[in-house]
């Protein structure tokens, strides 16, 4: 993870420059930096324990992780991010074709459509830290939230699988959930404890 610590301060560095060229955000930029710094660490934390090796290069999951973390923490202090102007192209896409100053054009278009990294990143680890997280419940417990939550079930149906009221299983739920913050917080994972 060492080695990887530039990574965060490019990442912090990358994002300071784009909240300042946003017109209008006056920035305190040795205090933000800083703050920057820090949930680029905590992203890089965080992709160090849910990096997987199918998932590609880990520099590359790492800055997408970061760049997630550093986005929230804006966004919580109310600064906002000016939009990419372009999203990158796929190098194995690049169209043929060259303009008259003899760029790519494949370099030049950008993809409105194109999901943003970050969030992409995150959807794909969630689901394992969550399962993971479930595990650790007591079993009844366990059994509501997946029913709940990963099957859709009402309090209702759940009550009447395990011969309890609606009102009992609510109790159950709640505290499944409390507890679940805390397992998600105390391994780490905030953002994920944000979610619940």
């Amino acid at each position: 993870m060492d080695a990887n610590k530039r990574l965060a301060w490019w990442v912090a560095n990358r994002m300071l420059r784009r909240v300042a060229a946003r017109r209008g955000n006056a920035v305190d930029s040795q205090t933000l930096f800083e703050d920057l710094l820090d949930a680029a660490l905590f992203g890089l934390s965080l992709a160090a324990k849910t990096f997987r090796p199918e998932l590609g290069a880990f520099s590359t999951y790492a800055v997408t992780v970061m760049s997630g973390e550093c986005a929230r923490l804006l966004e919580r202090s109310g600064r906002k991010l000016p939009p990419p102007d372009i999203h990158v192209v796929s190098l194995s896409d690049l169209i043929a074709h060259e303009d008259s100053d003899g760029d790519a054009l494949g370099d030049l278009i950008s993809d409105p459509g194109a999901e943003d990294p970050a969030d992409a990143a995150t959807r794909r680890a969630l689901p394992a830290v969550l399962r993971a997280a479930i595990d650790k419940l007591p079993e009844r417990e366990a059994e509501v939230i997946r029913r709940r939550f990963l099957l859709g079930q009402n309090l209702e149906k759940i009550g009447s699988a395990l011969g309890r009221s609606r009102q009992r299983i609510y109790q159950i739920e709640r505290q499944a959930l409390e507890r679940l913050r805390g397992i998600l917080q105390q391994g780490g994972y905030a953002a994920a404890a944000d979610l619940i």
